[in-house]
Parts: C-alpha cells; structure tokens; sequence
C-alpha cells in the first residue's frame, strides 16, 4: 500500500492548491491537505506519510509535537520538501530558520525576510545531472519572478540555479539533500503563480486534470513531469 502525501499550505483546493494536487492526482497518490488557515489535528501524529510537503505554511501553526514528528517521519525514510513563497523559509509569515524544520532541509533560511521579487524575471539553468531532471529539455527555460534567497548546506546538491540576465545575479533554485534515511529537498520559487511565472505552461502539450468538483488544474506537460519526477525521488521511486 503506497502512503499518502502531507501536504501542508497553498489554501483550498479550489485556488493555488490545484496545481500541487492536480500533480499528485496525475501520479495517482492520496493526498491529506491542510491549508495555511487550519492547524494540524491530533490524528494527523498518528499518520504516516510517504511525502511531506509544506509550501506556504508558517511555523507557527506547526505545535512542537507535530514538528517532532515530520523530523521523525523524514529522519526513518519518509521524503520532506519545502516550496517557495511568502509563507515558506523565513518569508514575510514563514519562520523556519533556526528551527528543527530547517536542520532536515538541504538549505540554511536567512535571519531576516529573504524574499526576492524579479519584475524583469530570471531564466533558470541545470549545474549537474541527477534523475529529477533527466529527460527534461532545460536549454530555453520558462520565467521565474520570485524566490527565497537560501543557503546550501555543504553536504547538499544544487541541481538548478536562477540566473538574471539583466544584473547578472545568480540562486539556486533546486536543492537536494538527505536527512538520515530520508530525501529532502528545497524548491525556492513557487509552484503555483504568481511567483512561478511561466512553470505553469512549460511543454508544447496541454494537460487538464479534474481536482475537485470545482476546481481543476490546465498546466502544460513539462511542469507536470518536472514536479511529478521531484516527488518520485523525494519517494525513492526514481
């Protein structure tokens, strides 16, 4: 029996959530969401998860038992990755850094806010080969306008890097790591607009995938792969 994913932000279903979700329905995974509005319930300690996941969900509505047992879950296998926004990392609202949530993470959250907007965009370029982006042509990639500034821990790998023509300043975008038995990684833009720019359409094919009753999920092929293989990895199914 495959385990369910933790997925913890992006509001409801019907709103920024349909892209992450719409993506784990494709790959047929079971999902337990919880929006930035709602805290963890008792139930959700006695739970185990295959994935992970927290994209713009502050610390603070994580109880000191609910943050043990993500370090706990990730540390005896389970994958964990933190997504970009103004509700992840340190952010506006998000509050990971010196906390037990960071030291899983493949990156070092800044002190202060580490939001960096981009109106005139960064392109993004691969630095090594690895699995998550095997088969993805990544020559001309899609426009990214916002990330978190992090810093990669020493034993981490940076698989992608934002690079802004204009200025010249480069990030790194894709991070992967390892915590004990489990895969961590670190995605430092969004996977939903705004900051995401262009990633929703990426690929020359259309991808419709029905979320909920009323909400669904119209993206193109390559961002559906890129995340879908992410995952898989972050699952040791890659």
């Amino acid at each position: 029996m495959i385990k369910p994913y933790l997925y913890l932000g992006d509001g409801p279903a019907e709103h920024n959530a349909r892209y992450l979700l719409g993506i784990a329905k494709r790959m047929k995974r079971s999902v337990v969401h919880i929006p930035p509005g709602k805290k963890p319930g008792e139930k959700i300690l006695s739970k185990q998860f295959s994935l992970i996941i927290i994209s713009d969900y502050p610390k603070r509505n994580l109880s000191p038992e609910m943050i043990k047992e993500i370090v706990r879950q990730v540390s005896d296998g389970a994958g964990f990755l933190m997504i970009g926004g103004w509700g992840s990392f340190t952010g506006l609202d998000g509050g990971y850094h010196g906390s037990l949530i960071e030291k899983i993470l493949p990156v070092f959250c800044k002190a202060s806010d580490d939001r960096r907007q981009l109106a005139s965009g960064a392109y993004f370029k691969k630095l090594r080969l690895h699995p998550v982006v095997k088969n993805i042509p990544i020559k001309i990639s899609p426009v990214i306008i916002g990330y978190n500034e992090v810093k990669p821990k020493k034993t981490s790998k940076v698989i992608l890097e934002l690079y802004q023509k204009v200025s010249g300043k480069k990030a790194p975008l894709l991070i992967l790591g390892q915590f004990n038995k489990g895969k961590t990684a670190a995605w430092t833009s969004d996977i939903a607009p705004h900051w995401c720019g262009g990633m929703v359409d990426w690929g020359g094919k259309r991808i419709k995938q029905q979320v909920t009753r009323r909400a669904a999920m119209e993206v193109g092929n390559l961002y559906v792969q890129f995340f879908s293989q992410i995952f898989r990895w972050l699952e040791k199914k890659l």
